[in-house]
């Protein structure tokens, strides 16, 4: 009896053993394995990381270039206009778009990365400070260039041109959308990394900017400490008088020097006119960085010719009867193809032009009208009064 109670008594034990045997294996066996702990908690970490890293990756801004599908797009500046005037190519007559709001204008430069000639053509819309977007206006045309296809771009070769959103007045563009072959980017259009863009970018935009009427953007582009007593009114009055006469095309760009502060090019350009004249033209433009920002050197031939087409007629055929006659008016002048290549350092320069000044009332008179700084109407000294 005794000997039968002491067997029972061991198997109930070794039960036991049994049973937590198990249990405590599984225990033992995961204290053992810190590395395949440590491994999954690393890969969880991992996993948030990227992702956090991806929804907070800032958008590129103004003045950094993206990749969208063959492209590489860089925006050069935002502008609001309430009026459009552009020349699509060369063979087009001025044209020009009114808006009851206003336009937001998108100048960018474009660039194939591609081993192959590609079409410059995007989608794209733009949305403002309240999640409203707004569609690209494809009736305004700026693409075109002169000898080459209207819109196409072979390996490497860059070209400027300009994006214009129709909004209402006062709206405030936070995002542009561009999608190019599949691709889609999103551009932060409030933020500023200008610093990044090339000094070539300007001399593509400042070209593109002439067909577009866009010569006070232009005048902004120029150091002006070589434009030798050039106001902005003396600048838009010369230039107001050829517009619509000819288209101009930026053929090729070539560096001649380059330094992070200063840089040359050769530029070879083409002059159509409405009378069907072709007028090419090469000449050495230089530049310097002036903080964020390259600033055009103005030559002197180039400020001669300005000021020398807006000063005052000296001579002319004298009142010889009661019939009035004036003197014959001057040409307009020509868009500048062909400067002198040795200009006489010691050339005097004409004094600056006679300037309306005076007596101006904006609530009647068309708007940014050439006059002598400081003039009723000029609150800002400029040489313009009555700016839109």
């Amino acid at each position: 009896m005794y000997r039968l109670s002491f067997i029972a008594g061991i198997l109930i034990i070794l039960a036991t053993i049994i049973a937590c045997t198990p249990e405590e294996s599984s225990q033992q066996d995961q204290e053992n394995k810190p590395e395949a702990r440590s491994n999954k908690e690393s890969t969880r970490d991992a996993t948030t990381s990227s992702s956090t890293e991806q929804a907070t990756k800032p958008s590129p801004s103004v003045g950094e270039a993206v990749d969208v599908g063959d492209l590489s797009i860089r925006v050069f500046d935002v502008r609001a206009e309430t009026t459009v005037d552009f020349i699509s190519d060369r063979a087009a007559s001025p044209e020009v778009r009114e808006s009851s709001g206003e336009y937001v204008a998108v100048d960018y430069v474009a660039e194939n990365t591609s081993g192959a000639p590609v079409i410059l053509e995007t989608e794209a819309t733009i949305e403002d400070s309240q999640g409203s977007s707004y569609p690209l206006d494809e009736t305004i045309d700026v693409r075109s260039g002169g000898e080459t296809a209207a819109a196409e771009l072979g390996p490497a070769e860059k070209r400027a041109s300009t994006m214009f959103f129709e909004v209402p007045g006062g709206t405030t563009p936070t995002q542009l959308n561009l999608e190019n072959s599949g691709e889609q980017v999103k551009i932060d259009l409030t933020g500023n990394s200008r610093s990044e863009i090339p000094s070539d970018d300007y001399l593509y935009v400042y070209h593109a900017y002439f067909n577009q009427r866009a010569y006070k953007e232009i005048y902004e582009m120029l150091d002006p400490a070589t434009t030798q007593g050039i106001t902005l009114g003396v600048w838009l009055m010369y230039f107001e008088s050829v517009w619509g006469q000819w288209y101009l095309s930026l053929e090729a760009l070539t560096p001649i020097s380059s330094t992070p502060s200063e840089a040359s090019y050769q530029m070879d350009r083409t002059f159509y006119g409405t009378d069907d004249s072709i007028t090419t033209n090469s000449v050495v433009q230089e530049m310097f960085k002036d903080g964020d920002e390259w600033k055009l050197i103005l030559r002197d031939d180039q400020a001669n010719d300005i000021l020398a087409a807006q000063a005052p007629e000296t001579t002319g055929p004298e009142i010889t009867s009661p019939e009035t006659t004036l003197a014959e008016p001057s040409p307009a002048p020509g868009p500048d193809p062909d400067p002198d290549p040795d200009p006489d350092p010691n050339a005097p320069i004409p004094n600056d032009p006679s300037l309306p000044s005076g007596g101006i009332d904006c609530s009647t008179s068309p708007s940014n009208i050439p006059v002598v700084p400081g003039s009723d109407g000029d609150g800002d000294d400029d040489g313009v009064a009555c700016e839109e």
